[in-house]
């Protein structure tokens, strides 16, 4: 029974350093903010189908990160929303929850989103989370962060003396 205590107790220290390590990894590999600005600039890309010109806002959580060898893997929730503009009124355009993950490479001694997946289906998304992070996903206040957004559309909008009444919680 000890060493079965003990290899369990193992086990679980392995696990732990190794995510410790992961994130650390991670943040000595690139600044938190620019992975955050990487993260909001993937997420506002998916909410206003590559129209720059439509008002895109977006907030997010960074659930964790996994470093290999000039790559990092970075794990998101997110809420992005595009708006467009009709008769002095801001609308919704598009845009919605975004769950999975950002792939960020090293090229030239800069990081690029190499690539996405946010899978369609939310059930499946969850699925890209193991372990940790699907605890953590699961923590995350959905409700605050698609608040945010919307927060800061409504305040945006305001200021360009621009009605906000179709957007959501005005």
């Amino acid at each position: 029974m000890k060493k079965f205590l003990l290899v369990i107790l193992i086990i679980i220290c392995t696990i732990f350093v190794t995510y410790t390590k992961d994130l650390n990894k991670a943040k000595d590999m690139i600044d938190s903010n620019k992975l955050n600005n990487l993260i909001s600039d993937c997420l506002k890309e998916q909410a206003n189908l590559s129209n720059s010109s439509i008002p895109t806002f977006e907030e997010h959580a960074l659930i964790g990160t996994r470093a290999k060898t000039d790559k990092i893997i970075a794990y998101v929730y997110g809420f992005s929303m595009s708006f467009k503009v009709y008769n002095n009124t801001a609308y919704d355009n598009s845009g919605g929850e975004f769950i999975g993950t950002i792939t960020l490479s090293k090229i030239n001694d800069k990081y690029i989103i190499s690539s996405y997946n946010f899978p369609a289906s939310t059930a499946d998304a969850k699925d890209l989370f193991k372990g940790s992070y699907k605890s953590a996903l699961n923590k995350v206040d959905t409700k605050s962060i698609k608040d945010k957004v919307d927060e800061k559309a409504i305040n945006y909008f305001k200021s360009k003396k621009i009605y906000t009444s179709k957007i959501k919680d005005s």
